[in-house]
């Protein structure tokens, strides 16, 4: 990925909040790992770097700061998400964007079952839902689960940005239950990005 769009995208995913300092930096983890949270999205690009150390640096300022960071390892283990879904980035990105723009909501629930995948808008007494069967594959429970679509989509420009030029753009998604954040993965998990679910009732 290019060095300016790593950053402009390290920008939206870290805290905006002056209030929680740490989490508005970026983690350069001993493990050779660049980490970005703002607790409900959450990036790890490994094999980013050789710094033998672990560093906290403000994405906005570059300073290096002396915090403590989050304790992210134990969000990236996939045995806690069994259940996976493939699915193309450019199209996901093309419903969530219609989904979006289409609804009062930001939120967007995945009806997930082996036979049709559809991702609907959370719709309030003031619309019509919309609801989208997409072209992709779901192995596992079936199940509904919630996300703002706004979480989702940084995901998805994210990836689209990380693949190799001419990939193919699909991308798999680990999914454990409605409450668990999953995991996506790219370039087997080079790129991991996990988002977290929201409750609707």
């Amino acid at each position: 990925m290019q060095e300016n769009k790593l950053h402009q995208h390290l920008k939206k995913i870290v805290c905006q909040h002056a209030s929680r300092p740490a989490l508005q930096c970026v983690q350069y983890h001993e493990d050779g790992s660049l980490r970005a949270t703002d607790s409900h999205v959450m990036l790890r690009i490994n094999d980013f770097h050789t710094i033998e150390q672990t560093l906290i640096q403000n994405v906005r300022t570059l300073e290096f700061k002396d915090l403590k960071y989050p304790d992210t390892d134990s969000h990236f283990v996939k045995k806690n998400n069994p259940n996976k879904l493939r699915i193309s980035l450019s199209v996901f990105k093309r419903i969530l964007t219609a989904l979006k723009e289409g609804s009062f909501s930001n939120i967007v629930t995945l009806h997930l079952n082996p036979e049709k995948v559809e991702i609907t808008n959370n719709q309030s007494n003031s619309e019509v839902p919309i609801s989208i069967i997409v072209g992709c594959k779901y192995e596992g429970e079936s199940m509904e689960i919630s996300f703002s679509a706004e979480n989702l989509l940084k995901m998805v420009n994210f990836m689209l940005d990380a693949k190799q030029r001419y990939a193919v753009d699909d991308i798999d998604i680990f999914i454990g239950s409605v409450i668990r954040p999953v995991i996506a993965e790219l370039e087997e998990g080079k790129y991991q990005f996990i988002v977290t679910p929201v409750r609707t009732r």
